[in-house]
């Protein structure tokens, strides 16, 4: 039996094209899916920062989250607990992708949102290795008490930023610490601060900073 609609039959591939035009890929976990139709009203010569203004229901937050990009990661980490919370905390917080340097642990159980499967993952087998695949015009931000360290506190996020923690017995290698930007968390009591801890500390306060009225370079 014949259907009797007498609809457009072009239509569902309109629909289909419709659906990837609107599609945002964006390394940030900002929820800005739900607005994809909203874009096809913005002129194709307006610039992001056009477009950031005029997606509706998003916070300033969210705006800014759609601003570069951030990623962090460990050198030589060996407790598979640590990773995994890490892990945790890079996912809510937004970032672009995670990473282990020279990892030393086999498998983690405390990642109970199971990053992976949002955020890349990489594994990478030396520091060269790992220094030969930074992003273009992407900085290393160092996270090591270090005498020459710039106080969390005073710093400003760049736009686009790694940021390295070292392992819990040995730290970031010297040879990294003195070519590129250390900061460092400063507290009420000269012991060290869990390595998750630390750099969850780091990135929710990027997440802050980065959502303030000022906001970053």
């Amino acid at each position: 039996m014949q259907s009797t609609r007498t609809g457009d039959p072009h239509e569902p591939a309109r629909q289909a094209q419709a659906e990837v035009d609107g599609a945002l890929p964006l390394p940030c976990a900002c929820r800005v899916h739900e607005r994809r139709s909203s874009l096809h009203s913005i002129p194709a010569n307006r610039s992001a920062r056009h477009v950031r203004a005029r997606l509706p229901g998003l916070s300033s937050v969210e705006r800014e989250c759609m601003r570069g990009y951030f990623a962090i990661g460990v050198h030589g980490i060996k407790r598979d607990v640590n990773v995994g919370t890490l892990w945790r905390s890079a996912y809510i917080f937004g970032a672009a992708f995670i990473f282990t340097i020279e990892r030393r642990y086999e498998k983690q159980a405390s990642d109970t949102v199971a990053a992976f499967r949002h955020v890349p993952l990489f594994h990478f087998l030396s520091m060269d290795e790992f220094l030969n695949h930074i992003p273009h015009d992407c900085q290393l931000i160092c996270i090591e008490n270090n005498e020459n360290a710039i106080s969390l506190k005073k710093f400003d996020h760049p736009e686009r930023a790694i940021y390295l923690l070292g392992a819990e017995d040995k730290g970031i290698p010297d040879s990294i610490t003195t070519k590129h930007k250390t900061i460092i968390i400063e507290s009420a009591r000269s012991f060290s601060l869990n390595l998750a801890t630390a750099g969850t500390i780091v990135i929710y306060d990027r997440y802050i900073k980065r959502a303030s009225p000022r906001g970053n370079a």
